[in-house]
């Protein structure tokens, strides 16, 4: 069906389903009738964090910690103060090392720019609504956001992970970090980004379907041509970052759909670090 305003509004309204769901005590749902199998394995992992013993209190405490581990508002200033900073400071030849590390982590950024933007594309052609046991938050930066396939966490951990795997990311596994095996590292970053994919499905933002596609999806780019065959400052990277800014002058442009995204200068402003970082990326 055709896209409407109402298709990036955060406005929510229970569902008969959702009125019919019993909970218990702490929260946890009773009756999933009518759901799916991926659905009722989606809700069970839910309700292991919800309840008033101190153990579902603490694997919910780690889900939070996990899904801030992958979440834009914490990926992107990081990457942009890690990278500007390095290269500030190693500069001039003052250290090679530090400037390849800090152009690298700029690189990152914008690859993970053109991650968000796959997520917000596949969110609009699928328009799965998210898990019905608990309201999705009101905050949203990118269109699209309000739905829940694939995982944009879960696709973030991902490509990282798998960038770092490959030797690809601002420190090296193999060289950089002496005394450890390489192999330990990689299985360090696949069990992160797969808690980071599993604490999505723990707070109920998404279906275990969706972060399974976010994992695959971000694995996929990461050990594709894309990150070593697309030129930091070329035309692919340059058209990327136009689409981030399209973007973001249709949300401004439109009061239907800027009042429902008021997370929108966020992203705005990661556009603008966006053309910020192409000539100084590796």
């Amino acid at each position: 069906k055709p896209h409407t305003a109402e298709d990036f509004s955060f406005s929510y309204t229970l569902t008969q389903r959702e009125k019919e769901m019993r909970r218990g005590p702490g929260g946890v749902i009773l009756h999933g009738g009518g759901f799916s199998l991926e659905q009722r394995w989606s809700l069970n992992v839910f309700n292991l964090v919800k309840g008033p013993k101190p153990l579902t209190k603490l694997l919910k405490l780690l889900a939070e910690v996990f899904t801030l581990t992958g979440d834009e508002a914490l990926f992107f200033p990081i990457a942009a103060l890690v990278g500007f900073g390095l290269l500030y400071h190693s500069s001039g030849g003052a250290s090679p090392a530090g400037e390849a590390a800090a152009r690298r982590t700029l690189r990152m950024y914008g690859d993970l720019g053109a991650v968000c933007l796959l997520e917000g594309a596949l969110k609009l052609a699928f328009r799965r609504a998210r898990p019905p046991w608990k309201p999705p938050a009101a905050l949203a930066c990118m269109l699209g956001e309000r739905y829940s396939f694939p995982s944009g966490h879960a696709m973030r951990a991902a490509y990282t992970a798998g960038i770092f795997i490959r030797g690809l990311g601002p420190v090296s596994l193999a060289g950089d970090i002496p005394g450890v095996p390489t192999w330990i590292l990689s299985a360090v970053l696949v069990a992160w980004a797969s808690a980071v994919a599993l604490s999505r499905v723990a707070l109920g933002k998404h279906y275990l379907g969706d972060v399974l596609a976010g994992l695959a999806l971000g694995a996929a780019v990461s050990s594709s041509g894309y990150p070593t065959e697309c030129s930091p400052a070329g035309p692919g990277r340059v058209a990327l970052a136009s689409l981030f800014s399209l973007q973001a002058i249709g949300i401004a442009l439109t009061p239907s759909i800027r009042g429902n995204i008021p997370g929108w200068p966020y992203m705005a402003a990661i556009n603008v670090v966006f053309w910020l970082t192409l000539p100084f990326a590796a």
